[in-house]
């Protein structure tokens, strides 16, 4: 690894870091709305 990618690697990681809260925050909003608005 060079010193080049070793500072890119943080930036890459904050990319990844957010999809993934985003995707989180998607998931778990898809089934507090699926539960409130399927009683079943």
């Amino acid at each position: 690894m060079t010193q080049d990618e070793r500072e890119g690697s943080p930036a890459v990681l904050l990319v990844i870091l957010v999809v993934v809260v985003l995707f989180v925050i998607v998931v778990v909003t898809s089934g507090v709305l699926a539960t409130v608005f399927d009683p079943a």
